[in-house]
């Protein structure tokens, strides 16, 4: 992944020299918070967004099933995903 320029969100590519992994599971998923390569806005969905706090999880490979991106808030206190649309600051 760090061979590459300008976008670093994973993709099976990334795998490749890994082993068999890629060829034998029936599910990848990749996690792509963008704020921790200093991108400071990302498009959300057709909507331009701030990065901050915010994931992108990616299901690269889906043997039985859709592939995409599903993008969630991240909260760094615990570590925790959530639905943006859901969450608000943490109560703890």
């Amino acid at each position: 992944m760090e061979r590459r320029g300008g976008d670093r969100r994973p993709n099976l590519a990334d795998l490749r020299e890994s082993g068999a992994i890629e060829q034998d599971a029936d599910l990848v998923m990749f996690v792509y918070r963008p704020e921790m390569y200093g991108i400071e806005t990302i498009e959300v969905y057709g909507e331009k967004k701030s990065s901050e706090n915010l994931a992108e999880i990616i299901v690269s490979k889906h043997r039985n099933g859709p592939t995409g991106s599903v993008f969630l808030s991240f909260i760094k206190d615990c570590a925790r995903f959530a639905d943006p649309e859901l969450h608000r600051e943490a109560p703890f």
